[in-house]
Parts: structure tokens; sequence; C-alpha cells
């Protein structure tokens, strides 16, 4: 499991969407909240969607729909799970069926991309990938997926 932030809220997420529907994570990568900019989101989602792991997201009930049309812009076939409320009264949980969400408070996102679109991707373009992460985040994260200390990542990202 790739895990950074919030441990428990990212570990319940993932948990959560185990035990509510067909998703059955064993690895991801944990994003929080996505940059800004629309074309770093876009950018960035474009290129980690390659590595082929699950994303899982932080979002405003603001930006959710935006959030949601540009996952499907990257991949009209990503599955998406949304959690709402986690831990709260209100808690809910579902697939998203159509593009549009209706809701207030947290949100989390789980996104699957489609397998068959994904390639193996060099260790030089997933350092591109990640160069608007913090560096320790960035370096758990290729750490893991390459098998490359994380040392060794640190090294290549400066």
């Amino acid at each position: 499991m790739i895990v950074s932030g919030s441990h428990f809220a990212t570990n319940s997420i993932v948990f959560l969407s185990n035990s509510s529907s067909s998703y059955i994570v064993f690895r991801f990568i944990f994003l929080g909240f996505l940059p800004r900019s629309k074309s770093k989101q876009k950018d960035l989602i474009l290129n980690l969607s390659d590595l082929g792991l699950p994303l899982v997201i932080f979002e405003s009930p603001n930006r959710i729909n935006k959030t949601i049309n540009l996952l499907k812009e990257v991949d009209q076939n990503c599955q998406i799970f949304i959690v709402r409320e986690m831990t709260k009264i209100f808690e809910e949980y579902f697939e998203l069926k159509d593009n549009i969400v209706k809701s207030q408070g947290e949100i989390s996102l789980i996104v699957k991309f489609e397998l068959n679109s994904h390639k193996p991707v060099s260790i030089s373009k997933a350092l591109q990938t990640v160069k608007d992460l913090p560096k320790s985040k960035a370096a758990k994260i290729l750490s893991h997926i390459y098998k490359i200390p994380k040392n060794n990542i640190y090294k290549l990202l400066n």
C-alpha cells in the first residue's frame, strides 16, 4: 500500500471501498487534494493513470463535478467510487453511475483506470510525472512501485 498524508482516512476509504463494492484495492496512490491548476491536474492524472494503480483523491463539493469530468476526459471508462462524510452520521458511499454528483461535505474518490490502457512507464517518465508532488511523497510512491530505495529516488529527483 502506498500511503502518505492521513493514514487513518486513507486506509478507511480503501477498506470501505473493498467491503462495499466490486472495488478490491491492494495498492493505490494517495494524492490528497489535486493541484488548483486544471493543466497540472490533467498532467498529473494522465501520467499517474499510466502506472496502473488506483488513485485516492480528496475533493471539495464545489469542485467534485469538474474533477469527475476531468477524470472521464483522461479515461472515459474509469471507475469512480465515492465516499462522502466518512465516519459521520450522514456517511454514504457509492460507485459513480452518471457523471454528476450533488453532494456536500467531505468527499473522497477512488479512481480505477482501464487496465488495458496501461503500459509500463520508464523511471524517467515517472520522475517527470511526480515533479509537482512534495519530494518525500514522490520518493515514497516511486520507491514502492519500482522497488528502488527512497534515497536513490531522492537523488534522481534533485
